[in-house]
């Protein structure tokens, strides 16, 4: 039959080796819980950073078209509909987002000049260029903590 002995010692290794099992299950399932927040993290920012994304090249799709900026308000409401982007992204892109905002304002002042024709052509010329440059990925350096690759 059954030697109660054996069984004893079975019964003693499956109660000693429960508690590591349990253990390392435990730590799989926060590993996973963990995975799937950081998920998750990252979608949430995604809406909101390709929100910006598109104000960013609607402003300057704009100015192309028009060759011009049609009041220093449209530059004004561009800054307030951009100021997430210290939050959403690194300092690469807050740098970018300002130098747009600089030579739209200095569009703006060379349009009131009229007399400056040349300088407002190199300027809708940049902002030309700037397209593609909205639509390559930053590099990865100097990435805060505030920051994750959408």
């Amino acid at each position: 039959m059954y030697d109660f002995a054996s069984v004893a010692e079975w019964i003693k290794l499956f109660s000693g080796l429960l508690v590591p099992i349990i253990a390392v299950v435990t730590v799989y399932v926060a590993l996973q819980q963990y995975n799937l927040n950081h998920r998750q993290y990252r979608l949430a920012l995604f809406d909101r950073r390709i929100a910006l994304f598109y104000k960013v090249t609607e402003f300057i799709v704009v100015i192309v078209e028009d060759g011009a900026v049609r009041s220093f308000s449209t530059c004004g409401q561009f800054l307030r509909n951009t100021r997430d982007h210290q939050v959403l992204f690194h300092a690469e892109v807050g740098q970018f987002i300002n130098r747009l905002y600089e030579r739209a304002v200095k569009l703006h002042a060379i349009q009131v000049k009229v007399s400056e024709e040349e300088q407002q052509k190199e300027i809708v010329e940049w902002f030309a260029k700037q397209i593609d440059e909205a639509e390559s990925p930053p590099s990865r350096a100097g990435t805060t903590a505030g920051s994750c690759a959408a």
